[in-house]
């Protein structure tokens, strides 16, 4: 399969960080963005109350689960294969600090729109955080709400005005945990790679004790200091599993391993292998998804680190010329990849002028309705992304990698760095 240069990859190809594209990877992404959207739209596009709707039916709304999953396991891969040589040795605070601009800089521009409009209906309009208001404008503005537990009106982070801001936040908080691990690592050892895989081993078999542990770990995080509310255990719980980048940091960590194999072309020899795992994995996730349709047997912690490991795999095996990669790679879902920060960032907005209210009783012919009101909304969420994209946050990005120092600019990057041929198998 030849891996074509075609405009940025699934986060972006920095200046200094260059690689090349794996466009099936691109189309993950997109297909992520599009299990969120999925999720949010099956209600805000629906003509019939909730109430009414089929359980079954109702539960197969539960697509969000799995493509946050797969956005936080592929920035675990995309990280690693970009800034895995970055210099992080030889000049660690140039590193750390320039990886952390060039992230930001891609996440900023087009964050802070969003986050101006969030506070204008949240603290201006509806008054939602009262005399706190600017306390909550600083933690969200700096993208901090989801390292530590905030309950609020019998909400979290997630259930506040700024909404979907919060994994913006878990993913930075997984950049900073990435670099100082890497910086750390090069200061006291010469064996990076098998220090932080040990490493990360362990810390991914903590967070499966901690899943099968629960009902002591969510007690334990109430009793942290209040932001605001008192933590109920069950929040305390959700915002671990679901919110905080410290669970999250798991299913990066599985990406990170996928991204390894490639950067060490040990994909190449296992490729049959591979290919096989692959199939398997992709089919396996869909059972994954039929449990929660029919019963939720499957814990969700324990169904998102299952998901992660076996997207890992299909990541693992991205640059190969397999029928599922050229599904993953076919024009649709290679551009809602590229969008997909937009799209889910603002896909709310277009619900507004194209959704429904919920004001009947479930009927089939209803469920038409949203099909049309779904694809419609979609529609218009697509042409907004797009123009942010292409409008803000890519010309955006590319000016403020101007404003960095020339040092920066000029840093070596490692022969071992450099780009990945493409694999023709």
């Amino acid at each position: 399969m030849q891996v074509r240069r075609r405009g940025f990859s699934e986060i972006d190809r920095d200046q200094m960080a260059t690689k090349e594209t794996i466009e099936p990877l691109t189309g993950l992404r997109g297909i992520a963005a599009l299990l969120v959207v999925h999720s949010h739209y099956f209600f805000w596009c629906a003509p019939y109350t909730t109430e009414s709707i089929p359980r079954h039916l109702l539960n197969a709304s539960n697509t969000a689960n799995f493509g946050m999953s797969l956005f936080f396991t592929l920035s675990g891969f995309v990280i690693t294969y970009h800034y895995w040589n970055f210099g992080w040795r030889e000049s660690p605070a140039a590193a750390f600090f320039r990886f952390l601009f060039l992230r930001l800089s891609r996440l900023y521009p087009v964050f802070l729109l969003f986050f101006l409009l969030q506070f204008k209906s949240t603290s201006i309009d509806a008054d939602f955080y009262g005399d706190r208001w600017f306390s909550a404008a600083l933690i969200h503005v700096f993208n901090l709400e989801s390292w530590y537990p905030i309950q609020f009106k019998n909400a979290l982070v997630d259930g506040s005005g700024y909404f979907v801001s919060w994994s913006i936040s878990t993913e930075i908080g997984m950049y900073l945990i990435f670099a100082t691990a890497l910086v750390l690592a090069g200061r006291f050892t010469r064996r990076v790679g098998p220090v932080l895989a040990a490493t990360a081993t362990i810390y991914v078999a903590l967070t499966v004790v901690a899943v099968n542990f629960n009902d002591t770990v969510g007690p334990a995080l109430a009793r942290l200091p209040n932001v605001y509310d008192a933590l109920e255990p069950n929040y305390a719980w959700r915002w671990f599993y679901y919110l905080s980048p410290y669970f999250r940091l798991t299913q990066f960590i599985f990406g990170a391993f996928a991204a390894m194999l490639v950067l060490k072309e040990w994909d190449v020899g296992l490729r049959f292998h591979l290919s096989n795992l692959s199939t398997i994995s992709a089919a396996l996730i869909l059972v994954l998804y039929i449990d929660v349709i029919v019963s939720g047997k499957i814990s969700p912690e324990t169904s998102q680190l299952l998901q992660s490991a076996l997207f890992a795999i299909m990541m693992a095996n991205g640059r190969a010329n397999t029928l599922l990669n050229r599904a993953l790679s076919n024009k649709a879902l290679v551009f809602f990849g590229l969008i997909s920060y937009s799209l889910y960032l603002f896909h709310r907005y277009p619900a507004t002028w194209a959704g429904a209210s919920q004001v009947k009783e479930f009927t089939w012919p209803l469920f038409g309705q949203y099909a049309f009101n779904f694809c419609l909304t979609l529609l218009f969420a697509a042409i907004l992304s797009w123009g942010l994209y292409s409008t803000i946050e890519m010309p955006a990005q590319k000016w403020l990698r101007t404003l960095l120092p020339r040092r920066w600019k000029e840093t070596k990057v490692p022969a071992a760095d450099a780009p990945i041929q493409p694999v023709r198998a």
